[in-house]
């Protein structure tokens, strides 16, 4: 599934996304956020039209092996709406609500 699809997984009704790695991520940061899977790393560009469409504003929140390419994903969304990067030291899957809310509220 990873890279093979045009619309992503996105779980959640937020106006501020959380772009992640995988699904489970996407479920945990819902409650708070909308979680946004890319289902991977790399931003296709398919995907920049829903993002553009649904969302105020994103947060890149890739795992910290990932962080060059949050960065490059926000540096590909800032033309179209607000984005930051939050760098993660753990994986947002293991994160609690409280947790999660302390990193994007």
């Amino acid at each position: 599934m990873y890279g093979s699809k045009s619309y992503p997984f996105i779980c959640g009704d937020s106006d501020t996304a959380v772009l992640v790695e995988d699904c489970a991520s996407a479920c945990a940061v819902s409650e708070v956020c909308t979680g946004v899977s890319l289902m991977g790393t790399s931003l296709p560009d398919s995907y920049i039209p829903v993002l553009k469409d649904k969302f105020k504003k994103v947060i890149v929140a890739l795992d910290r092996d990932a962080t060059a390419k949050a960065f490059d994903i926000s540096n590909q969304l800032r033309y179209y709406m607000d984005t930051e990067v939050k760098i993660l030291e753990d994986d947002l899957k293991y994160f609690d609500k409280p947790q999660i809310e302390r990193l994007f509220q």
